[in-house]
């Protein structure tokens, strides 16, 4: 007999959306912080508890990151944010939600909310990429944004579009689009860094990539790993 995912899915966020709805009221009054009402404890457990009857929802493997140059610059100094904080984000098992609504043409987007290892609440915005890879589109720290509220886009036109919308507007506003999915964490994942080269460098690079016959993946790791061990001997003196 099939049974749809989707009316379990229904169940599951039925006894989260009270986790939701905490989550959104402590946004809404300026509390962030356990130390101040205990509040955000509260509902980490109530995800904790939609969780165990996770098998009813979908799931998702994160295989590794990609993090594009200017959304790594665009991070920190916007947001303050650090590559690494976000991906203690999904180490910490955070609650992730799939957008109905508000993604990009053929890529599906998803937000993580959670918390890094110092403790810091952020809200991550991301693709799950067919190879398992997470493309972080935008992060920013879980506040409630003083933008009101807007029509959801069905689909953005580009990336850029999509970050620029999900930086000013706030994720529980839209909770009716919301699905929760279950994330497993590769304990050793990727972490892919996008970075634009020019013209010179890139005929350079391709050349000698050919002459060493290894892939340009290989050939950087290499060069990457070899300055970091020269840095090392400067840095230390061994």
């Amino acid at each position: 007999m099939k049974t749809g995912w989707h009316d379990a899915s229904k169940w599951h966020w039925a006894i989260s959306r009270y986790a939701r709805f905490l989550m959104a009221l402590i946004l809404k009054t300026g509390v962030y912080y356990p130390r101040a009402t205990g509040d955000l404890d509260v509902w980490i457990a109530l995800v904790g508890y939609g969780n165990i009857i996770n098998f009813f929802c979908m799931s998702m493997n994160i295989t590794g990151y990609i993090f594009r140059e200017d959304i790594v610059d665009k991070l920190a100094w916007k947001h303050q944010i650090q590559p690494e904080e976000v991906v203690e984000v999904f180490e910490n098992k955070p609650h992730v939600e799939q957008l109905e609504r508000g993604h990009r043409l053929g890529e599906n987007l998803y937000v993580a909310l959670g918390q890094t290892d110092a403790g810091r609440y952020l809200t991550v915005f991301f693709i799950h990429k067919k190879g398992g890879e997470a493309l972080i589109n935008t992060a920013r720290n879980m506040v409630k944004n003083k933008t009101p509220k807007a029509p959801l886009p069905e689909t953005f036109k580009t990336f850029e579009e999509m970050a620029d919308f999900w930086d000013t507007h706030d994720v529980t506003d839209y909770e009716e689009y919301l699905t929760p999915v279950e994330v497993n964490v590769s304990t050793h994942p990727k972490h892919n860094y996008v970075i634009t080269l020019s013209d010179t460098l890139d005929t350079a690079l391709r050349q000698v990539q050919q002459k060493e016959g290894v892939s340009l993946n290989t050939l950087i790791n290499l060069w990457v790993q070899e300055k970091l061990q020269q840095y090392t001997v400067v840095v230390t003196g061994n």
